[in-house]
């Protein structure tokens, strides 16, 4: 997944999608907070970006950034209202 040249439009936080932007800022906050990651995972987050998979409207696959994995742990924001969140 090249994303030098992808079209910039979901916004998280005030962070564009599809981008490498602050991940390393982001990856250090989460290793902190919540634990390590995987070196395999930091290289591909650091590397490829963070953001939607395919464009398909009617299936959502998307990287999670390692701030939104934070919420979704924390059930914070857009995540605060998923009730099987244990369930991922």
């Amino acid at each position: 997944m090249n994303n030098d040249n992808v079209e910039k439009k979901y916004v998280y936080k005030d962070k564009n999608y599809l981008t490498r932007d602050g991940i390393k800022e982001e990856i250090e906050v989460f290793e902190k907070t919540i634990g390590l990651i995987p070196d395999e995972l930091k290289s591909f987050w650091i590397n490829e970006g963070i953001g939607f998979i395919n464009k398909d409207v009617n299936i959502i696959k998307r990287l999670l950034s390692p701030e939104e994995i934070i919420d979704f742990i924390n059930g914070k924001d857009i995540y605060s209202n998923i009730e099987d969140r244990n369930y991922y």
